[in-house]
């Protein structure tokens, strides 16, 4: 981030964002979860549902961090 003259905190609050994110459609997470409620072999269905959600906050997040990134 320094090299590039980019905001250290906010190249480090995106790279942690874009983690959670990750976290969200992990696989093992969602077998993990699923198995926690009783939703056993419904891990696909979840996946499914949950990649939208998932791909509109990275899309929203990523522009708020890039246009930050430009800004400060």
């Amino acid at each position: 981030a320094t090299r590039l003259r980019f905001p250290p905190a906010t190249v480090l609050g995106a790279q942690g964002f874009g983690a959670a994110i990750g976290n969200i459609i992990c696989p093992h997470n969602i077998v993990a979860a699923a198995a926690t409620v009783g939703a056993q072999r419904q891990e696909g269905q979840i996946l499914r549902r949950t990649v939208p959600l998932a791909a509109a906050a990275l899309t929203v997040g990523g522009a708020m961090s890039g246009v930050l990134t430009l800004v400060m």
